[in-house]
């Protein structure tokens, strides 16, 4: 199993903290300019140590090195304060710097056959499936016990690529100072890029089938740059150090699910170090950010069947038609299956509110809001209908009396259209630094993707339970990102 996945970087963030009294102290990425360097210097850190100590510190708090960035940029990242910065800057080795940044971290069986790919014949066999490529994913690391990384079958680790298999090496399931994931998301784009087939996954009975990444013979070096102290934003220092050892360990391939505000590319850390990677001939596969539909910007029910259940629809009272807020009687509607049309006044989250309230066993809505609900906006039995359909159960229900329906559940429904498209979420372009960069470069699946996740961690709630799955379903520009990687490793070019 472990022989899957090669090693694992742990890159611990430092937190800044900043008073008046220490001047600002905080993160600042340096660019410096290596012909000052002079031989007394064996190393690149030696002089970059020798730069800050010669730093003055009236308050007593000296400079600390954090990085050294070798191919992303040439220079460091370090702890500065404001007096010390402007010391800095007057140095002729200095050729520029700035405040460290904050980006976001961006919270399937179906996708391969969406996409095309054919097990004998077409590009995953010609690309061999990704053999004898490795990818290198920067997130919250990895489960590695998961199905998804079984290697069972797959040929030794390319010696070629001038890494070497280390132990994993965790001594506890809860001890986050390690490579372990804590939240979930690396484990579930990771097992997107290149996860071996998993026979029978699903999430909590539903999307079941074999679960397979784009390219599952290909292995995987993992970067961690979050921790479980740690909120949902990376600091640039950290990721520009993940990309500038992915290019050490010599990746062929890189993704990154997360993103930073938009800035010039000399000093946008996705930039650098893409930029950095393409030079040395590895793909970068970076999401394009879940803040559409801007320009610019670059459920789950039980495993229930319903049958011949008592129906409630009030008909003749506006409110209580369209289930507005406290409108219903729960004396009335619970046990039974509401039906709630569509209001401007009452949307379908006042309207799922109702059935939580009211304690109704289910629910069927007549809404034009279907494509911007997720799975985890409702965890009883419900259908979204739209809005014409809608009107012929309003018609039905309206003429008739002592209604009863039947629901079926956990029936997929496959290649319906509209899809493919461009869901509403997805960050659009073009990029508003350069206009002229149209934005993005290529649109993968990226909606319910079914992926691995870790065991310890709540994949969905149900009333007052969580529950926990070793897959779950997912929604994001992070879930696309890792299908482009993983596609890319099996191209033959």
């Amino acid at each position: 199993m472990c022989s899957k996945l090669l090693f694992f970087l742990v890159l611990t963030g430092f937190v800044a903290t900043s008073s008046v009294a220490d001047d600002m102290h905080m993160p600042y990425i340096v660019h410096i300019n290596m012909s000052g360097m002079r031989a007394p210097f064996s190393t690149h850190e030696h002089w970059y140590e020798s730069l800050l100590s010669s730093i003055g510190s009236p308050c007593g708090k000296s400079p600390l090195l954090l990085y050294v960035y070798r191919h992303v940029i040439k220079g460091f990242s370090a702890m500065l304060s404001g007096s010390h910065h402007q010391q800095l800057q007057a140095m002729p080795a200095h050729l520029a710097s700035y405040p460290d940044s904050y980006g976001m971290l961006h919270t399937t069986t179906r996708t391969p056959s969406f996409l095309g790919l054919d097990k004998q014949a077409g590009l995953w066999p010609v690309g061999k499936f990704g053999d004898n490529t490795i990818i290198g994913i920067i997130d919250t690391d990895i489960w590695p016990e998961s199905e998804s990384f079984d290697d069972k079958g797959m040929p030794p680790v390319p010696e070629s690529k001038g890494l070497k298999e280390r132990g994993i090496n965790i001594s506890d399931i809860y001890d986050y100072d390690s490579q372990r994931d804590f939240m979930g998301h690396g484990t579930h784009t990771v097992s997107t890029a290149a996860g071996s087939a998993v026979c029978g996954a699903d999430y909590f009975g539903y999307a079941r089938e074999t679960a397979v990444g784009m390219a599952p013979m290909a292995r995987l070096a993992m970067y961690k740059l979050l921790w479980a102290t740690d909120t949902f934003e990376s600091a640039a220092t950290d990721v520009l150090a993940g990309m500038d050892q992915a290019i050490e360990d010599g990746m062929d391939l890189t993704s990154l699910s997360l993103g930073f505000p938009q800035s010039p590319f000399f000093d946008n850390v996705i930039a650098l170090g893409a930029f950095a990677a393409t030079e040395q001939g590895i793909f970068v596969s970076c999401f394009a950010g879940n803040s559409g539909p801007d320009a610019c910007t670059i459920f789950y029910p039980k495993s229930i069947l319903i049958f011949y259940d008592s129906f409630y629809y009030s008909k003749g009272n506006t409110s209580k038609e369209i289930c507005s807020y406290n409108s219903l009687d729960p004396s009335d509607v619970a046990g039974k299956i509401l039906f709630c049309f569509y209001s401007k006044e009452s949307d379908a989250y006042t309207q799922i509110g109702e059935v939580i309230r009211t304690g109704a066993k289910a629910v069927i809505l007549a809404s034009d809001f279907g494509p911007f609900f997720m799975p985890n906006n409702f965890y009883f039995p419900a259908i979204m209908l739209g809005l014409k359909d809608g009107e012929i159960v309003k018609d039905f229900v309206t003429r008739t009396v002592n209604t009863t329906i039947d629901i079926k559940i956990q029936i997929r429904v496959l290649d319906q259209k509209p899809a493919p498209q461009v869901v509403y979420f997805s960050s659009r372009g073009p990029y508003r630094i350069t206009p002229g960069l149209l934005k993005p470069d290529v649109v993968a699946p990226g909606v319910n993707v079914l992926a691995a996740w870790i065991p310890n961690r709540v994949a969905a709630v149900a009333g007052s339970d969580s529950l926990v799955s070793d897959y779950r379903l997912l929604s994001g520009t992070t879930m696309s990102s890792p299908h482009v990687v993983g596609v890319a490793a099996v191209h033959p070019d």
